[in-house]
C-alpha cells in the first residue's frame, strides 16, 4: 500500500504500510478520503490481511473503498472466491460507503497456455461454450483508478 509521492510531499515523504502489518495501516491512511483497495495477492490470508485494512479505513475516517474483488464473489463455489466474500461482508458491516470492482479472469493468465493451443489449435479451458469473462490487467487497473477517482 502507498500514496502517490508527489501527493504526498507536504506530509514528510509517503508513508507505508503492509496489510500483514496492521500497525502501518493507520498511519498510512489518515486524511485519506478515498482508498483503491487492491486485494492481497496471499490467498489463505487475504481475509485476515483485509480485515485489518477495512477497519484502519473506518477508524481513519475514510469516505470511499473501491475494492478489487472476483467475479460473482458472493454467489459462485471458485475456491478464490470465499475470501473476497468474506472481505466484501467486512466492508459492507463497516459502513464505510463502498464499490465493488469484481473483475473476471486476466487474460495474462492464459499466456503460458498459447504455445500449445496454437500447436493444437484449441485452448483447453472450463469455460462451457467458450465463452470468458477476462480482460488484460492494465484495462482493469484503468477501471478500478476511474472508479475511485472520476474526473
Amino acid at each position: 500500500m502507498y500514496r502517490q509521492s508527489l501527493l504526498c510531499e507536504g506530509l514528510g515523504g509517503a508513508p507505508r504500510a503492509d496489510y500483514s502489518r496492521p500497525e502501518t495501516l493507520g498511519p498510512a491512511l489518515a486524511g485519506v478520503e478515498k482508498v483503491l483497495f487492491i486485494s492481497s495477492n496471499e490467498v489463505g490470508q487475504r481475509a485476515t490481511q483485509h480485515r485489518a485494512v477495512v477497519d484502519a479505513a473506518k477508524k481513519a475516517g475514510v469516505r470511499l473503498l473501491v475494492y478489487t474483488s472476483i467475479l460473482h464473489a458472493d454467489t459462485t463455489r471458485m475456491l478464490l472466491a470465499g475470501e473476497h466474500k468474506t472481505t466484501e461482508e467486512a466492508i459492507r458491516a463497516s459502513g464505510v460507503p463502498f464499490v465493488f470492482l469484481r473483475d473476471g479472469w486476466y487474460f495474462e493468465n492464459y499466456t503460458e497456455n498459447l504455445g500449445p493451443a496454437l500447436a493444437h489449435g484449441a485452448l483447453v479451458g472450463s469455460a462451457g461454450e467458450g465463452r470468458i469473462a477476462a480482460a488484460a490487467r492494465a484495462d482493469y487497473a484503468a477501471a478500478a483508478v476511474a472508479a475511485a477517482f472520476p474526473r
